[in-house]
């Protein structure tokens, strides 16, 4: 099944001209966008993980003749061992992340500190749903994600980033998406969005 709003799936069609070849799924839920990315792009290696342990099995059908699909199961996206697990998936680097798992702003920046290394120069990191602190429904305390920090806090580490990063070209948001996208000569050392926070004037930045 697939569970993205129109609006996702025409973003993602507008990616087709990147011709991502090797792609990552973090958070995979019902598993048809795996398939859909499979549709649209065509790639040699599509990989998804899922905290959930059972297998999802129209998915499971779907990439049974289709070696270049690989699944996890069980796999937390802040997995101390996911970078290394990935990297060996991937040895050729990956053109296109996107992280749909938890949405949790902690949980979410480990994914980036784990994925972002991976990622070719020129490819792109894709965060959906950034902005559901900010609906009308998570504006009360009924709401189970109340007292979560808003996942916005992880776009302000990436934008306070861009300035002096040279391993961010540029951070494009939507309304409901961001995308981030890798310099063409990243160095060889691993990003650290801690860095930003050093370059504020002597200000802290808020928490949302």
């Amino acid at each position: 099944m697939l569970v993205k709003p129109r609006s996702f799936v025409d973003f993602y069609r507008g990616l087709q001209n990147k011709e991502p070849k090797n792609i990552l799924e973090v958070g995979m839920f019902e598993g048809g966008s795996l398939v859909l990315f499979d549709k649209l792009f065509s790639p040699e290696k599509l990989v998804g993980l899922d905290i959930r342990r059972e297998p999802i099995e129209p998915l499971e059908n779907y990439r049974r003749d289709r070696p270049h699909i690989k699944t996890f199961y069980g796999l937390s996206q802040n997995d101390p061992e996911l970078r290394k697990t990935l990297g060996e998936e991937f040895p050729e680097g990956i053109d296109l992340v996107v992280d749909d798992a938890s949405h949790h702003y902690e949980m979410s920046r480990a994914t980036f500190h784990s994925c972002f290394p991976l990622v070719n120069p020129g490819g792109l990191y894709v965060i959906e749903d950034w902005s559901w602190s900010h609906q009308p429904g998570a504006q009360t305390d009924a709401h189970p994600w109340f007292k979560r920090p808003a996942l916005t806090n992880l776009i302000l580490d990436l934008l306070i980033n861009v300035p002096n990063s040279p391993h961010l070209e540029k951070v494009t948001l939507h309304q409901d998406i961001v995308v981030v996208e890798k310099s063409l000569t990243p160095p060889e050392t691993d990003i650290d969005l801690d860095e930003g926070h050093d370059r504020l004037r002597g200000h802290t930045l808020g928490s949302l």
